[in-house]
């Protein structure tokens, strides 16, 4: 892969990232400082409430993580032009102070990694995770990955494309995704559900944190209800939930993650929610396939 082909991957990730906005390679947009025009090797222009939202992202095909330098000038064309975000695509990562310079930019600024030449063993970045019979088209958001290793407690698990889940642990920035069967249950299952885990946060986390929950809608779905719970617990990590409420069972995907990450992984899991489309699976196997349980 030549950086032109690189620069089409990330083109190709960014249509299914954003599938209702307009995408556009190699812009030029006039600095507000500058008085010059600038390269964008991509440019995203999608409304949002009916405001026009433009992003930049700048591809670089390099074989060692992209240094503080790199993110700094990157920085300093974000703030010479009109736009409301940036983000910056490599597939070797990002060196420690580059990831802390782009946190504090004054432009909102993202890194995210593409690598689609070093997937692992049961990583994608689409995949149909499913328990029992239920499961869910889904895709991980740009720059993850989908792990569905028979290992993990979970039907699968989301992280940062380069790490596997005891590096993900680790680095606290992962998601899961789990099922509820409603199994015939009356009422409103989802908010059962729902309070049944607020529970079971607070008496982990402890009961001080009980008024740092908070639920919010989530996407808007023909199909289905949606809910966004985001509980900032325990000091500087926040768990953020997403759930999808379908006909059968309810699908929900869990992201921790620490506080200056809180902002850009509720956009991962709204975009999951949105976008994860409900699936029956059948066994045509009489090969006995794991039980993952309601939990």
């Amino acid at each position: 892969m030549d950086w032109k082909e690189y620069e089409k991957e990330v083109f190709d990730s960014m249509q299914m990232e954003y599938p209702n906005a307009s995408i556009s390679l190699d812009q030029k947009l006039l600095g507000d400082h500058s008085k010059t025009k600038r390269q964008c090797d991509l440019l995203i222009e999608e409304e949002i409430a009916g405001i026009q939202i433009r992003t930049v992202v700048e591809a670089k095909f390099h074989k060692r993580p992209i240094d503080l330098k790199g993110v700094e000038t990157f920085i300093g064309m974000l703030e010479d032009l009109d736009v409301q975000r940036g983000i910056m695509v490599a597939p070797s990562g990002y060196t420690k102070a580059a990831k802390q310079r782009a946190l504090r930019a004054s432009t909102k600024l993202e890194l995210d990694i593409l690598n689609p030449q070093e997937l692992k063993d049961f990583q994608a970045h689409c995949a149909i995770p499913f328990a029992e019979d239920m499961g869910v088209l889904m895709r991980a958001p740009f720059g993850w990955v989908v792990d569905g290793s028979s290992e993990l407690p979970w039907p699968a698990m989301l992280y940062l494309q380069g790490l596997d889940p005891q590096l993900a642990f680790d680095s606290v920035n992962f998601m899961y995704i789990q099922f509820w069967h409603k199994r015939n249950e009356s009422g409103d299952v989802l908010a059962k559900l729902i309070e049944s885990q607020n529970e079971t946060i607070i008496d982990h986390y402890g009961r001080q944190d009980r008024d740092k929950i908070r639920i919010a809608p989530g996407p808007k779905r023909n199909d289905c209800r949606t809910l966004i719970r985001t509980a900032h617990v325990g000091p500087n990590h926040c768990e953020l939930t997403g759930f999808a409420d379908f006909s059968d069972f309810i699908f929900f995907c869990v992201a921790h993650c620490e506080e200056p990450d809180t902002s850009l992984n509720l956009r991962k899991i709204w975009n999951l929610i949105e976008t994860a489309v409900p699936a029956k699976v059948e066994r045509r196997s009489s090969k006995r396939a794991p039980n993952y349980q309601n939990t």
